[in-house]
């Protein structure tokens, strides 16, 4: 797959990578559409941020894609499923908190 990776400051590289593994409760993700927020901007600036990995870390946190694995536990995802990573807590409320 493709990432973007965070090298350091002004310094994104878009590679080649292995899908990472979900762990147990997670799944991962291939990225179809993503945007850029201001925070992004922020850390792309300064090279980092301070709950940040070392870099290279891959870059980025609002996404929309296909679920391609699903670790040990997860049983309402599926691979294949369409989703958006929402970065924000869930009001519980909304028709999409309500729905998934």
């Amino acid at each position: 797959m493709i990432a973007a990776l965070l090298y350091g400051r002004e310094d994104l590289r878009l590679e080649t990578i292995d899908p990472p593994s979900p762990a147990e409760g997670e799944v991962t993700i291939e990225i179809a559409a993503a945007t850029t927020c201001g925070t992004d901007l922020k850390v792309w600036r300064r090279g980092g941020h301070a709950k940040m990995l070392n870099p290279p870390t891959r870059f980025g946190h609002e996404g929309a894609g296909k679920i391609i694995a699903v670790g040990r536990g997860v049983t309402d995802w599926h691979v294949g499923d369409l989703v958006v990573a929402n970065n924000s807590a869930p009001c519980m409320n909304c028709f999409f908190c309500q729905h998934r």
